[in-house]
């Protein structure tokens, strides 16, 4: 990618100017399009889209109980209650005089005009109001003088002291027939926790006057409500300035969503201001040029406007909080400048900055959006914006980083940074201490992460200011009580009708509940109470519709018993009533209502209902057209204890539901807690499958994913133990750490692969940018700590909490866990640590732990059974072999070929080569007739000493400590004793020195000497390391020499030199046969390992298919100085070095990236170098231009040699023109020495069958994959240029064919020359 994005550079170099006009043309067509992005202001978009929440939305957006504005005025004990009605009425006006169009209404004197402008429409449908029983006893009460006493007393009533309300009553309807309608309507109130008094509404202590305001927008349109709320503040400010006494308060969800939507514009602006200006300094003062800055925010800036560009073409609105937490998406989207600028200060280049951040960028930029991404699958609408918003924002960004910064970079020149002093690395003792402490840090905040909280008050992530916070206290009352709504939906409003009747079946509303009396309320409805002895209020308050309207069941049966009496009384009660109000003194017009009154009746049907409560001012605010279908809705006013009793009693019921604050809140933070949960586990998924297909490796994966997971147990654990707790806005946080957590990760995996690979650190410029990118972040998102709003703020301390963790995990634990996998190992010359040797290992050496605790328990209960000891030291010899060759052929990836094995019935010494660990589980697992002379280490070993010393092998701390005559008695026993003579084991698998004590103690012991050479054990478990590797075990004896064998001298100090030579001379010819290329093959391609898996599996594949170069390889001399010309990324020359130490191999390339990767590998014999040079030098002329120039002044790399054995010129050729080609023939000619080799593979153009194949692998090889660089078109070569040079030099040729492509090997060979005497 980063071969990509220098060539898309260099291309667009030349036009620059016109290429960063095409970015600011985007950039305005963006801004345009963004423009036009609707900025949702509803705070309960954050809210998840759960069932609950559903029904609590419709409410609140559909009917008019929950989106009304309440204006307490008071308090009563500080003003009379007509000076609270004056300054009503004065408010009253003053709101009259706002803009008509942003509220419906305003009730103050709320009974009274409902009443007022309904009552006639009652009087007309005056069955449908009253029962049955009250129609019985109304045509009961007017039989007889029943007219006249109800006229007479509307009479009396009109000359007395009442209200002016209920005189206007008893003029419409002098009968006072709807006497029971407004008896009920008197009782209807809100959730009873408020009260009437004259018409007048007041809080339940009866201290607050209240007036209603009714806007036109539901609370969701915050701007339009801005208005309106901005007007009656202003409104109230005016009042209040003249009424000392008397406070006055906004609440209802209106005021608390436009207060909530004004602070988040305020903090926005306040903390993006603050972000921007510390940000600025920072970055003025780190990189000391004005101009950085600038060109930092530009990226994120496009980013941004990319994201909400785009969001606006497909979505059209975005919530107000996701834009506010853009701080959040600036923090990361810095992040990629950071990693720029700080490449391109210690660069100095922008082709090598590209080069060297874009894999690790674009890797992070992928798995962090993938993390945002996820957040689409939650419930909430808020947090799928912001997921959406921040994964384009960061595409955007990362864009314009690599394809539009690298334009503006080069108005910040930077030089070259002079390399600094490598910090010295930490000892073993430190490393030790740090991974101890993280691992203990880890486990005792793991023990709090399970503590962790959700916030359940949803007032607590709501900004509620002082005044708000009274005014709720006023007009709630009781903290210790609640309300809550029943609703009943139906598309049917009769039917819905029908099922709220049946609330009133519950016994706690219907008063029949045990230890609760019925009673009236004062206002005529009835209500269970009962009040404690310690005074709190445990009644249940109730306003249910049907309790005023009734079903059409009801009203079938009332207009039947209704049109039943006016049959009968129809003509009669008309004369009665005009005759006795003329003889009272009525005027005639005030009868005539009767005449409509005073009929049959229709039953009402569905439209009755449609018509009447859909425009009644008192009943339409209990009924409202909903998401599904009508909803009537009830209140309830109870204990908070008592809650959730009721709601499972409702929900029993058929057709009802409840909607409660409380419950609501239970359910999203139930919800919250299960996102929560589900976007960790996704998006760590997510992340863990992009890291495994980057890397190639579950390793890697794992070691980069592992800092994230160690890092959310640090942030869980904080979180619970000083009790932070998460809500529904800061969860957001979880996907920001997490992706800048991964970013971190992979940015640092990235660094240390690069200094494993190619050798150079890039590990101090990404933690530097690191560093400064988690500064930035946490100013960005830390600053939100001034933030009012209690949502904002929760954001920033979770946020920094989580960088502190994300930042100290990739800084400290990742490092420490790359040096046990790569760096430790390298240092000491073994492969990189992978999967398959840590569960190799494990399985190795757990058997040999448990095989260990068995042969002690086992000797144990050996030792109490009464048989001879010798018989019982056989048994456990028995057992110890049997156990030790169960281990290591648990390693059966490391097979083993044993040649002429001793039978050794007749006792001996054995002498091994000593290379391994296992070399000791071989011999002792060959046979239970063997001791091991062992040492201090082995003796005392809590794990094995025990059954050691059981056996009595021998101990000896040296070669003068051996008891002579206790070995003579084991001997004499039967058993033979093995000697690891170089009395340490080998580093690199070759023999050293022999000691002379086996020799010593055959001599004196006058035993045979049985020679044992241990071949490939050193390449499956290497001294002072644990990985079990794949290899293949030869174990040979050699015949034995016996005591009196004098073809190996006399005495042992002669015999132990003759005898060491000739095991050294057997020892080769072991090496000879075994180490084929097929042998190394496992081992090569391990010096690959975690350098990427495109180049592992090329090596792979390579060696594949090249037959792991057997054919080359077989005809390179075994000793000599040996040119590997054109040697790429070094498998051949590894290959080579490792069969014959004797060869001293030089792998020549002008790839200086393959030479890095060549050259840096945990090889080191010393027998193997690697260099970059160009086999065209640079004295020569332009390439294609061979005519013109003397190839004789070339200088070659190989110019300083006397001379070369062997010259390898493998796929090389064919990248220079002919007469290169011919002049490099010519100098490898000219250096080669006698008896020397030069072998050349190359695709020939002779071959036109086969040479198709040759010409595609080319294309895969330079243009698809990019393993090859090329200058020039490929010139193949004739086999006329080769046989040609081979004759000029007289070199004997072998040809070698390919049977699949136009590939053909040469072997030329120089014959040795004889000197004569």
């Amino acid at each position: 990618m980063g071969q990509i994005l220098q060539s898309i550079y260099l291309k667009t170099l030349n036009f620059r100017w016109l290429w960063l006009f095409g970015f600011v043309v985007i950039f305005v067509l963006m801004g345009w399009k963004a423009s036009q992005l609707h900025i949702e202001e509803d705070i309960t978009k954050t809210f998840p889209r759960t069932e609950e929440f559903k029904k609590y939305d419709n409410l609140y957006r559909n009917s008019s109980i929950s989106g009304n504005i309440i204006v307490a005025i008071g308090p009563l004990s500080k003003s009379s209650s007509d000076e609270l009605v004056n300054a009503g009425e004065f408010l009253l006006e003053q709101f009259n005089q706002l803009d008509s169009s942003l509220y419906k209404e305003i009730q103050f004197n709320a009974v009274a005009a409902k009443l007022e402008k309904s009552y006639g429409n009652y009087l007309r449908n005056l069955p449908y109001f009253l029962t049955t029983d009250e129609i019985d006893t109304l045509f009961k009460d007017l039989e007889g003088n029943g007219i006249k006493t109800r006229l007479a007393s509307t009479l009396n009533r009109l000359r007395s002291y009442e209200s002016l309300g209920t005189k206007k009553f008893l003029m419409q309807d002098p009968l006072q027939l709807g006497s029971p309608i407004l008896e009920r309507l008197n009782g209807l109130q809100e959730g009873n926790v408020f009260k009437i008094v004259d018409g007048y509404t007041f809080t339940a202590d009866g201290e607050y006057l209240l007036m209603v305001v009714k806007p036109t927008n539901p609370p969701s349109e915050t701007v339009e409500n801005a208005r309106l709320v901005e007007g009656l503040q202003a409104a109230v400010d005016t009042i209040s300035s003249q009424l000392t006494k008397t406070e006055i308060l906004l609440f209802g969800g209106p005021v608390i969503a436009v207060t909530n939507a004004t602070q988040i514009k305020k903090d926005t602006n306040l903390v993006g201001a603050l972000a921007a200006g510390l940000i600025l300094l920072l970055l003025i003062g780190y990189f000391r040029k004005l101009t950085i800055p600038i060109l930092f925010f530009i990226p994120a800036v496009f980013g941004l406007t990319f994201a909400l560009a785009i969001i606006s073409m497909y979505q059209g609105s975005i919530s107000a909080i996701s834009v506010a937490v853009g701080a959040i998406v600036l923090g990361i989207a810095m992040d990629y400048s950071f990693h720029f600028f700080n490449h391109y200060r210690e660069s100095g280049s922008i082709e090598e900055t590209l080069k060297e951040v874009s894999s690790p960028m674009l890797l992070g930029c992928a798995t962090t959006v993938a993390a945002f991404f996820c957040l689409n699958f939650l419930h909430s609408d808020v947090l799928a914006d912001f997921g959406t918003f921040a994964g384009l924002s960061l595409i955007g960004t990362a864009f314009f980083v690599l394809i539009g910064l690298p334009h503006m970079a080069g108005l910040a020149k930077f030089k070259p940074r002079a390399e600094e002093k490598a910090t010295t690395p930490l000892k073993f003792k430190w490393k030790a201490i740090a991974f101890a402490s993280l691992i203990g840090v880890t486990i005792f905040l793991w023990n709090f992460a399970d503590e962790v909280q959700f916030e359940n008050d949803l007032n607590k992530i709501n900004y509620f200011p002082e005044h708000l916070q009274k005014a709720q206290n006023i007009i709630s009352g009781k903290s210790d009580r609640e309300s809550l709504f029943v609703l009943s939906a139906d598309d049917n409003l009769g039917d819905a009708v029908e099922k709220t009747a049946s609330l009133r079946d519950l016994p706690s509303l219907r008063g029949t509940k045990q230890s609760v009396n019925s009673g009236d309320n004062g206002n005529g409805l009835p209500h269970s109470s009962l009040v404690r002895n310690d005074g709190q209020d445990t009644s249940t308050r109730s306003t249910v519709l049907t309790d005023v309207v009734q079903t059409p069941t009801q009203i079938a049966a009332s207009v039947e018993t209704w049109n039943k009496h006016i049959s009968e009384l129809d003509d009669e009660l008309k004369i009665q009533l005009s005759e006795t109000g003329s003889k009272l003194g009525f005027q005639s017009q005030f009868l005539l209502v009767y005449d409509d009154i005073f009929r049959t009746y229709e039953v009402a049907d569905e439209q009755f209902y449609l018509d009447f409560l859909l425009n009644d001012p008192i009943y339409s605010e209990f009924v409202f057209l909903g998401d599904d279908g009508y909803n009537v809705v009830s209140t309830v006013n109870l204990p908070k204890a008592d809650r959730a009793g009721f709601t499972e009693k409702v929900d029993q019921l058929d057709g009802l539901e409840t909607v409660a604050r409380s419950s609501l809140a239970q359910d999203l933070v139930s919800t919250v807690s299960k996102d929560l949960n589900f976007i960790l586990i996704l998006s760590s998924l997510l992340v863990f499958i992009v890291l495994l297909l980057t890397y190639g490796r579950i390793e890697l994966a794992v070691v980069t994913f592992l800092p994230m997971v160690v890092s959310w147990v640090w942030i869980l654990g904080i979180c619970g133990l000083f009790e932070i707790k998460f809500n529904m806005i800061n969860v957001v946080v979880t996907t920001f750490i997490f992706g800048l957590g991964d970013d971190y990760s992979i940015f640092i995996s990235d660094g240390i692969l690069s200094r494993y690979k190619y050798g150079i650190d890039k590990v101090k410029s990404y933690r530097s940018s690191i560093i400064l990118s988690a500064i930035t972040t946490i100013i960005g998102t830390g600053v939100l700590i001034f933030s009012k709003h209690p949502a904002l703020h929760s954001i920033a301390v979770l946020s920094v909490t989580g960088m502190v963790c994300v930042l100290i995990a990739s800084l400290t634990l990742q490092p420490l866990l790359y040096d046990i996998l790569i760096e430790s190992r390298r240092k000491r010359g073994f492969s990189p640590l992978e999967l398959r040797d840590l569960l190799r290992a494990a399985l190795a050496f757990g058997w040999f732990l448990i095989g260990c605790l068995i042969l002690s328990v086992f000797l144990i209960i050996l030792s109490i059974i009464p048989l001879k000891k010798r018989t019982k030291q056989k048994v456990m010899m028995s057992l110890i072999s049997w156990f030790i060759k169960s281990d290591y052929q648990t390693m059966w990836h490391v097979p083993a070929n044993w040649i002429d094995k001793d039978p050794l019935d007749k006792p001996a010494i054995l002498i091994a080569n000593h290379a391994s660990f296992v070399d000791l589980m071989v011999m002792i697992g060959s046979s239970n007739k063997l001791l091991l002379v062992t040492n201090d280490w082995v003796w005392n070993s809590p794990l094995f000493g025990f059954f050691i010393r059981y056996v009595e092998y021998i101990h000896a701390k040296d070669e003068t400590s051996w008891d002579l005559q206790k070995i003579q008695q084991k001997v004499d026993e039967g058993y033979s004793i093995l000697v690891f003579p170089e009395g340490t084991r080998s580093l690199d698998g070759r023999i050293g020195r022999f000691k002379k004590g086996a020799f010593y103690l055959a001599e004196q012991l006058q035993l045979d000497i049985v020679p044992v050479i241990l071949h490939g054990i050193h390449h499956a478990l290497r001294k002072g390391d644990f990985s079990v590797q794949k290899s293949r075990m030869t174990i040979k004896y050699l015949p034995r020499i016996t005591a009196d064998d004098a073809s190996f001298g006399t005495g042992y100090r002669e015999r132990a030199k003759a005898i060491s030579k000739y095991f050294k001379a057997e020892f080769e010819k072991i090496r000879l046969e075994v180490e084929t290329p097929k042998f190394f093959a496992d081992k090569v391609q391990r010096l690959y390992a975690y350098k990427g898996p495109v180049l592992e599996w090329y090596v792979r594949i390579k060696m594949l298919l090249e037959k792991n170069f057997s054919e080359i390889v077989n005809r390179v001399p075994r000793e000599g100085k040996i040119y590997d010309l054109g040697c790429g990324y070094g498998y051949l020359s590894h290959l080579l070095a490792m069969q014959s130490f004797d060869r001293n191999v030089i792998g020549l390339d002008y790839d200086d990236e393959k030479i890095q990767v060549a050259a840096n590998s945990h090889y080191e014999v010393g027998n193997l170098e690697f260099e970059q040079a160009d086999l065209c030098p640079p004295q020569s002329p332009q390439r294609g231009e061979a005519a013109s120039f003397d190839p004789v002044q070339w200088v070659y790399p190989f110019d300083h040699e006397e001379g070369v054995d062997c010259f390898i010129i493998k796929d090389v050729l064919h990248y220079f023109p002919a007469a290169e080609q011919e002049a490099l023939l010519k100098r490898c000619g000219e250096k080669l020495n006698a008896g020397g080799t030069i072998i050349i593979r190359d695709g020939i153009e002779d071959e036109k069958k086969k040479h198709g194949v040759t010409k595609m692998t080319e294309v895969f090889s330079t243009k698809i994959f990019g393993f090859n660089k090329v200058e020039h078109k490929l010139e193949f070569l004739p086999e006329q240029r080769v046989l040609s040079f081979a004759r000029e030099f007289n070199l004997s040729v072998e040809r070698l064919e390919n049977k699949a492509s136009s590939n053909v090997t040469f072997v030329l060979r120089k014959e040795k020359t004889i000197l004569s005497k």
